[in-house]
């Protein structure tokens, strides 16, 4: 790897206060190149690009780690789950965690799919009035619905999942709880200046995570008491004894504790799942309400799938390459995942980009940027599903490459397959059994609120139910 001279730049100032830091990351590539110094108390880089973001989280991933020495990775419930962990610790958390998701989802997708549908429907019963609705709490209550049944075996009534979405589960929860980790960094590492207003927001977004961990602990409990290790329920109880298999193997070094394998994977798969899941829905029924014409293909598409025998989902996804195409672009257009969710400090000097950057340095991952490379996307502010069909019309898993929803590296997310599965078969079979339409209130783009995640904003649609394929 050779380095090359290159003017400096000082650091900028513009993030400390910019309302989408994702955007003005991407512009100051754009003019800079794709390592964007910025100002503040560490050594700041926002690292853009896929290229770069490849070299560095991929091609240097032994010479970074968690910036563990930040205050907001340092209490309550996020120090005992997978993402914040490195080196052999985070292997072994990460081996049980993808056993578990493997076991009780990617080895049984037609049981797991079937909960997706019945959540569907329950979204379908509360939308599909004919009449002017906000999606968000029906959709965060059906997803609850979904996530309760997978995480804990639990069947929650109508009411039950409304409440654990008010809770839990809106788009206004999301922006506090989510939009304030973004937050929370920014404030740490900004000028002394700000520090009073980064205490201030630090405590709402710790006040945001807890309620979460309370639900895993509540629930662990209980299947601590019931469990039978020849009867295993749900992914709790297979934490439950993959801690248990853990501590019976000899111990070398140091050990993961038992709240990490339990309380901090539970907490991890609970949230991670209900939002992003849920931001993805909200989004799907806007995108096809404004797009008829994309909407009506895929439904299309869909029907003489399920003529020949096919299910809208994950399973059969092979037969519906445009609709998968369109879960591809929504997730590209959309940028769900903007930033990466926690930043990386350097253990020692990596090359970026032909640039140095010291030992010590934090670093922003500016997943966005992946999103609106020209070179990959030709007017990518445009949403076109068949920009990741190839010649054969089938989805190109090139193209798919060219952007990461799902992280690369040794931290990328563990739970990638799920969430394919996830969100494939909820957008699926909601375009199947649904019609969506703009209501007058509808924009025809749709606002988001920027952190590491761009959450929508509120909207109203329409929905018809399909008798015929209900």
């Amino acid at each position: 790897m050779t380095t090359t001279e290159e003017k400096q730049y000082p650091g900028n100032a513009q993030w400390i206060g910019h309302d989408n830091p994702h955007l003005l990351f991407a512009e100051l590539a754009r003019e800079q190149g794709p390592v964007v110094p910025l100002l503040g108390r560490r050594r700041l880089f926002a690292i853009n690009g896929l290229e770069t973001i490849t070299e560095v989280l991929k091609g240097q991933a032994g010479k970074i780690k968690r910036p563990t020495s930040l205050e907001s990775v340092q209490s309550g419930p996020v120090i005992r789950t997978l993402p914040i962990k490195d080196g052999p610790l985070h292997r072994e958390q990460r081996g049980i965690m993808t056993r578990v998701v493997n076991d009780f989802i990617m080895t049984r997708v037609p049981e797991t799919e079937d909960g997706i549908r019945q959540a569907a429907d329950f979204i379908i019963e509360e939308i599909a009035t004919g009449q002017p609705v906000d999606p968000d709490l029906p959709v965060g209550a059906g997803v609850m619905s979904y996530v309760y049944r997978t995480n804990f075996g639990a069947s929650l009534t109508r009411e039950e999942a409304f409440e654990a979405a008010r809770r839990l589960n809106t788009l206004s929860f999301m922006k506090s709880a989510l939009s304030g980790r973004f937050q929370t960094f920014r404030e740490e590492l900004a000028p002394s200046v700000r520090h009073e207003e980064f205490v201030e927001r630090f405590d709402v977004f710790k006040r945001e995570r807890n309620p979460l961990y309370e639900v895993g602990v509540k629930y662990l409990a209980e299947h601590q008491h019931s469990f039978d290790p020849d009867r295993l329920r749900d992914m709790t109880d297979g934490l439950i004894k993959a801690n248990l298999d853990y501590r019976r193997e000899p111990a070398e070094g140091e050990r993961l504790e038992e709240e990490d394998i339990l309380s901090g994977s539970l907490f991890q798969l609970f949230g991670a799942t209900k939002a992003t899941t849920t931001m993805f829905v909200i989004y799907a029924l806007h995108y096809m309400a404004t797009h008829p014409e994309i909407q009506s293909a895929v439904r299309e598409e869909l029907d003489s799938a399920m003529a020949h025998g096919a299910q809208p989902g994950y399973l059969h996804r092979d037969k519906t390459p445009f609709t998968h195409a369109c879960m591809w672009e929504m997730l590209r257009h959309s940028s769900l995942t903007a930033i990466a969710t926690f930043n990386y400090e350097t253990k020692e000097e990596i090359v970026a980009a032909g640039r140095k950057i010291d030992k010590g340095a934090i670093l922003f991952i500016n997943y966005y940027s992946t999103t609106r490379d020209e070179r990959h996307w030709p007017d990518p502010e445009v949403f076109d599903p068949k920009r990741f069909l190839n010649e054969e019309g089938k989805v190109d898993s090139a193209q798919v490459d060219r952007f990461l929803p799902f992280g690369i590296g040794s931290h990328k997310c563990l739970g990638g397959n799920w969430a394919q599965l996830s969100i494939l078969t909820f957008f699926a079979t909601l375009v199947a059994r649904c019609r969506f339409e703009m209501a007058p209130s509808t924009p025809k783009k749709l606002g988001q609120h920027a952190g590491v995640f761009l959450i929508p904003h509120n909207f109203e649609l329409i929905a018809t139910r399909r008798e015929s394929t209900a």
